[in-house]
């Protein structure tokens, strides 16, 4: 079985409201995202790594990433403005050999390999496999006024992570006949939305995804006195 994996680092990153892109910020000395890409490059039954940036940072990427941390397994290949153009462009970069693919974010770097193994055994028995968490907050539905209309179960709720992982044939025919005008958040929606089955595997709490500047105060911390990236 050959398993690829997809890093969507396109992004700008301007809820964190940093001088320089999100993933290149340092996490002690390193950036963000060298910490994401070197769990796959650290991964044995990982064979490639197909990383979609932006195209004006391609150049920057391979000098002060895949260069100077002697990545082997990274491809660089040019990201979209939205993250479902850039997981579509890595697709059609992937090895015509692989059968699953596993796509996850550039800014979630804790991730555990026991975590992304069972995640890719997921996939190759159901098709498709994304990582949550139960939602623990009562969670609101609101009107454009702002008047709460609904209640949900929470028992009923999780919140998505990634990595989600698919058969290739699958998550490459949804993406081929999803719709260009929806908006799509992750990649499982988009499998959901030709009717394709995803199952949940319960995810962590450190794999969190760095947004705001809580988030990257947290995630030092993390990294100081926790054994999170192995």
């Amino acid at each position: 079985m050959r398993v690829s994996a997809i890093v969507p680092a396109a992004g700008l990153g301007l809820r964190l409201g940093a001088k320089i892109k999100k993933l290149y910020l340092k996490l002690s000395g390193k950036p963000i995202l060298f910490y994401t890409l070197m769990v796959f490059e650290k991964t044995k039954f990982i064979d490639e790594i197909i990383c979609a940036v932006s195209p004006r940072d391609i150049d920057y990427c391979h000098k002060n990433m895949v260069k100077k941390f002697n990545f082997k397994k990274v491809k660089l290949v040019p990201g979209g403005k939205t993250r479902f153009q850039s997981v579509r462009n890595a697709l059609k970069n992937i090895s015509p050999e692989s059968d699953i693919v596993v796509i996850h974010d550039g800014a979630r770097p804790f991730l555990k390999k026991g975590l992304l193994k069972k995640s890719v055994e997921t996939a190759k028995k159901f098709g498709g496999a994304c990582v949550a968490v139960p939602v623990k907050n009562t969670v609101k539905i609101v009107d454009k006024r702002l008047d709460i209309i609904d209640s949900p179960l929470r028992s009923t709720l999780w919140e998505a992570q990634t990595p989600q992982c698919f058969r290739v044939s699958v998550i490459k025919d949804a993406y081929k006949k999803a719709k260009n005008n929806k908006i799509f958040t992750d990649d499982s929606s988009v499998v959901e939305a030709i009717n394709g089955k995803v199952k949940i595997i319960e995810g962590a709490e450190s794999n969190i995804k760095i947004t705001t500047k809580t988030d990257l105060a947290v995630a030092r911390i993390m990294l100081k006195n926790l054994n999170i990236v192995d």
